[in-house]
């Protein structure tokens, strides 16, 4: 029930982004970029605005 309800407010939140009319936009990093993987544990951000990517294994630098 709690993942449903988590879902739900999910779908909420991205028809609101959409009826919202804001232009997002998203750079895409992969393996051709250099990156060891595509796989991401874990996505925050800090309090001034950096946003860190968690894996499993140390990332490239």
């Amino acid at each position: 029930m709690k993942k449903l309800c988590l879902l739900f407010i999910a779908g909420l939140m991205s028809l609101a982004a959409l009826a919202s009319g804001s232009n997002l936009a998203f750079r895409h990093y992969t393996t051709d970029n250099g990156l060891p993987s595509n796989c991401v544990r874990d996505i925050m951000q800090d309090s001034r605005g950096f946003i860190w990517f968690a894996r499993r294994r140390p990332c490239a630098v």
